[in-house]
């Protein structure tokens, strides 16, 4: 498995909102959020493993998870 190295800076955040609240719409605006409804039916309908997959890759892009690659 291949190493990633990342360089992260450190700062500090004041805010009247929950943790929770903050992460969640950092999180939210980092990567969206795909219609898990839609996936669901769509997935449902492939007949292969290999549409499967196709469909998965759709999904991940949208996401923006560019790094992710099946094995």
């Amino acid at each position: 498995m291949a190493t990633l190295q990342i360089e992260i800076q450190r700062f500090s955040l004041t805010s009247s909102k929950s943790f929770e609240t903050v992460v969640a719409a950092a999180v939210h605006a980092a990567f969206g959020h795909p219609d898990l409804n839609k996936f669901r039916r769509k997935l449902g309908s492939t007949k292969t493993y290999a549409a499967m997959e196709e469909l998965i890759r759709e999904v991940v892009a949208t996401i923006r998870l560019h790094g992710v690659h099946s094995h």
